[in-house]
């Protein structure tokens, strides 16, 4: 999500960003990632949680970073999916996948399916009038897809 939102702020020639919405919706995160943070029990996880979660624990020895990116990607879905049948259906889709274990190569087509296909989001139309933007997304997911398939990541010791 962050790169739709990155790829949105610098090529698209309309302000869709109002700071105060931008700021409502980070209130509402906030309130959302402490009672979260404060009334679940995220040792039942295992390995639910992505990429994020483990390196969390293995780098940091705690999962403060999980939460700060769990605020980070809750204020970019308020952004993002700002019309409230849009939201019911991303949340709908991640409460239905939150208790067991997804691999992100399929939640990741869901969500582009969803975003390109069924969402109102404003976000996504410059990706259809824009070629840069739409080519700069694909490199992205080129790009990772290459870093994923390669021994590179597995090559990597944590200290």
């Amino acid at each position: 999500m962050i790169r739709i939102f990155l790829i949105n702020f610098f090529y698209f020639e309309k302000n869709l960003f109002d700071l105060k919405k931008i700021f409502f919706y980070m209130a509402i995160a906030s309130v959302i990632s402490i009672f979260v943070f404060f009334t679940f029990n995220i040792n039942t996880m295992g390995q639910n949680g992505g990429a994020i979660f483990i390196l969390s624990n293995k780098i940091f020895g705690s999962y403060y970073f999980f939460y700060i990116i769990f605020f980070v990607n809750l204020v970019l879905i308020l952004i993002l999916f700002n019309k409230p049948i849009d939201l019911f259906f991303i949340f709908s889709l991640v409460f239905m996948i939150s208790g067991i274990i997804v691999l992100q190569k399929y939640f990741e087509p869901l969500f582009y399916i969803f975003f390109f296909l069924f969402s109102k989001s404003l976000f996504k139309d410059i990706f259809f009038v824009n070629k840069k933007a739409a080519s700069l997304l694909v490199l992205y997911h080129l790009f990772y897809f290459f870093l994923t398939t390669s021994n590179l990541l597995h090559t990597i010791k944590f200290i």
